[in-house]
């Protein structure tokens, strides 16, 4: 069952063809466009506790590789425990935000339903330069709900998240690059195998970059203020969507990657125990109910 109708893979099929379909849909009505979204996302959430279900009576994860070839030539897959369990906590914390956008125009439905697709994307993929598509699937895809709000301090709001992921994916681009000048590997299980390997000047500003980007996109103070822009301005659906979903596919993205950054585990605990401490004191003598809730989370 797991390899046909609950295959992972069809979390991908199910969210391009939702893509495709809901502005076709939309023309017969904005309830076949609400309907056709909603049980896009149900698929997309029983897919995921099937996988992670499965993958626990098994004990074995699901390995996913398409065009018939391995990596580095496959897009190469994974939903393992950890993977089951952070899939199906996204599809159902989205499903439930989804709730409120079910009377939504259905350019937002759209973005929301990549969005989710992208974040899963983060979470289950085992290649480097497919875990930069996804987040650019994600980045995008979240820019576009933030700019569908047209008020001054959205937009606002918008420009600066913009500038900041622009800033992460370009260092997380660069740092493949050079990684994979270095290495010639893409694949990240087989980067982790050859950790010891992986020296020299420019590996270490490869993986400063990749770790850059990741924490860029987990907005550390100093520089989380882009990221409290959107939790107040954009609506509460969508806020909650950024704040929750697309924080934990980062944050699953860096735990895959942890092992190549064994050598930064100082910077990582110092910017997350600054980023606590300081973001919560701040947050005290916030007013706004959205942002006070964003210097928490």
């Amino acid at each position: 069952m797991v390899s046909s109708l609950f295959n992972p893979l069809n979390i991908f099929i199910v969210g391009l063809g939702g893509g495709f379909l809901l502005p076709l849909l939309n023309r017969l009505g904005r309830g076949w466009a609400s309907a056709a979204f909603l049980v896009g996302l149900v698929i997309i959430a029983l897919i995921c506790a099937a996988s992670a279900l499965h993958v626990y009576v098994s004990g074995a994860p699901i390995e996913i590789l398409t065009a018939g070839v391995n990596p580095p030539y496959a897009i190469n897959l994974r939903m393992g425990l950890a993977e089951g369990f952070f899939a199906t906590s996204v599809s159902i914390t989205a499903l439930l935000g989804s709730i409120y956008l079910r009377r939504d125009k259905y350019a937002v439905q759209l973005l929301y339903l990549i969005l989710v697709m992208g974040v899963l994307g983060m979470v289950m993929t085992r290649d480097l330069f497919n875990l930069f598509v996804f987040i650019e699937i994600v980045s995008i895809a979240t820019y576009g709900l933030l700019s569908l709000r047209r008020s001054p301090e959205a937009l606002a709001a918008g420009f600066k998240f913009l500038m900041a992921t622009v800033v992460a994916s370009t260092l997380f681009l660069l740092g493949t690059v050079l990684l994979y000048s270095e290495t010639g590997i893409l694949n990240i299980d087989d980067l982790i195998a050859e950790r010891d390997t992986i020296d020299g000047p420019i590996a270490v500003v490869s993986l400063t970059m990749l770790l850059g980007c990741l924490l860029i996109e987990l907005k550390p103070f100093p520089a989380n203020g882009w990221g409290l822009d959107v939790y107040e301005t954009a609506p509460g659906s969508i806020s909650a969507l950024v704040a929750s979903v697309v924080s934990a596919g980062v944050f699953f993205a860096l735990l895959k990657l942890f092992p190549l950054f064994e050598n930064y585990v100082v910077v990582i605990a110092a910017s997350g125990a600054i980023t606590f401490i300081f973001a919560n004191l701040i947050g005290l003598c916030q007013t706004n109910a959205q942002r006070l809730l964003g210097y928490s989370s």
